[in-house]
């Protein structure tokens, strides 16, 4: 049996797939990384195909279209799976199997199924077209070992926790996700025996690791570089090393921030910067000059008038800044995610966050850089069509992702309606896709329960 694996982009997105790679335990199942071959994705038995972020569905759409593969041929199976391949009903026709939760744990019985000629059943496990009730699976450890990512960056990547200690009510992975750690020793092991400098000690949020300090502290003495990512702004202040600094603020104003847990009050975030810049530094022993600041637009309650405030607060850390000192601002659009309290939020796709940013001031000492993915209304629609649209908006989604990619990426106010007037076509109201839902209302993904995650 040929199984054929499908990531799209790096990084954390290659973690879930090497994990479940990991796991199969049939030697008779030859695994290959898929290389961009034509003959290779149309030969293999089984495409695994993981959909980490929103953009993944569309160049998941994309791929079966360029590759020509056509599921209603059934060769290749398709298993999809990943945080992103929740809503199975809006990719109705594009997949065969879907995983809910870890695929690790079910991966074994798809593989023993298909090749007995069974159809693979159970927890975790959606057929596409069964909208019965079903249930996330959960792994009850980390699998304990370390992957060298070939994609040119030479980094060993390590999964140190999985889930997140910290439940913001936008976050879709806290909610769907058990929190558990990696020991601190078998970390320690694998460092030690990466063969690499670069090396990628991966969690949601690793400074919600128990040992986080013990950590960075062993990656200074074996010499390695950690190139690991998320942390909070409120564990950073109270460190002293730190391999690289990317962290979450998320609101711009403090009742936003108050609701998330997230350096709720100014004071604390000019407070936060005032450590970076006086105390912090990198096991090298030298200062920081770079960091990345994740922030959301159109979170409920937040306009760019509101806002607009935040800069203001950024002034007062820039009195504290000594030059120089580089912060990429990534501005992410929100999006209602399912199983999350926020599920039933709604956004104003049209907010103009770009004027937002454009207006942006100058400092004296912090040079402001980056955007990120803060992007037009129908960029905002179309994210939150992955999310709430189901099996009516299949064919729409379809084309956007190939022949209509041009109208998801301009960003005017005409490209917005342009994708409203088309959803309306499909049968259903735009609103229900943007906007504020009731308690009563039904998402698509309500047919699936997360299950206990104590």
């Amino acid at each position: 049996m040929k199984v054929v694996s499908v990531v799209f982009g790096g990084g954390v997105s290659t973690l879930g797939m090497e994990v479940i790679i990991n796991a199969i335990q049939d030697p008779s199942v030859e695994v290959e990384r898929f290389s961009g071959s034509v003959s290779q994705a149309r030969d293999a038995d089984i495409l695994l195909v993981s959909l980490c972020w929103f953009q993944n569905i569309l160049e998941y759409c994309k791929f079966l279209k360029t590759y020509g593969i056509d599921p209603k041929k059934r060769k290749p199976v398709i298993v999809i799976g990943g945080i992103s391949a929740s809503n199975t009903r809006i990719l109705h026709g594009l997949y065969h199997y879907a995983m809910l939760g870890d695929g690790e744990v079910v991966i074994n019985d798809i593989l023993e199924a298909f090749k007995t000629g069974a159809d693979p059943a159970g927890y975790g496990i959606v057929k596409d077209g069964d909208w019965s009730e079903n249930r996330f699976v959960h792994s009850s450890t980390i699998p304990a070992f370390g992957y060298v990512e070939d994609r040119g960056n030479n980094t060993t990547r390590i999964e140190i926790a999985r889930g997140c200690r910290y439940k913001c009510d936008f976050c879709q992975l806290a909610y769907t996700k058990r929190y558990r750690e990696q020991p601190f020793e078998i970390v320690r092991h694998l460092l030690t025996k990466s063969s690499t400098k670069s090396v990628g000690l991966f969690a949601p949020d690793r400074s919600g690791y128990s040992k986080i300090l013990q950590l960075e502290e062993e990656c200074r003495r074996l010499g390695k570089h950690n190139t690991a990512e998320d942390l909070r702004l409120d564990k950073v202040s109270k460190m002293l090393i730190v391999s690289k600094l990317k962290f979450g603020v998320e609101g711009f104003t403090e009742s936003s921030r108050k609701r998330f847990r997230k350096v709720a009050s100014n004071e604390k975030l000019v407070n936060g910067f005032r450590h970076i810049f006086k105390e912090l530094r990198k096991p090298n022993g030298k200062r920081h000059t770079t960091a990345t600041m994740y922030m959301i637009g159109d979170l409920p309650g937040e306009t760019p008038k509101n806002a607009a405030g935040f800069w203001d607060v950024l002034a007062e850390c820039d009195k504290h800044c000594v030059p120089p000192f580089t912060l990429f601002l990534t501005l992410n659009s929100f999006s209602a995610k399912p199983f999350t309290p926020m599920e039933k939020s709604g956004i104003n796709p049209y907010n103009d966050w770009g004027d937002f940013w454009a207006n942006r001031p100058h400092f004296k000492n912090i040079t402001i850089a980056g955007r990120g993915g803060m992007l037009g209304p129908s960029n905002r629609i179309v994210h939150m069509m992955t999310a709430r649209g189901d099996e009516r908006l299949t064919r729409l989604l379809f084309w956007i992702s190939n022949d209509g990619f041009k109208i998801f990426k301009d960003s005017s106010y005409d490209a917005g309606r342009t994708i409203e007037r088309l959803i309306k076509t499909q049968g259903v109201e735009p609103e229900s896709i943007w906007g504020d839902l009731g308690e009563s209302d039904q998402l698509p993904t309500s047919i699936y329960t997360v299950g206990n995650l104590k």
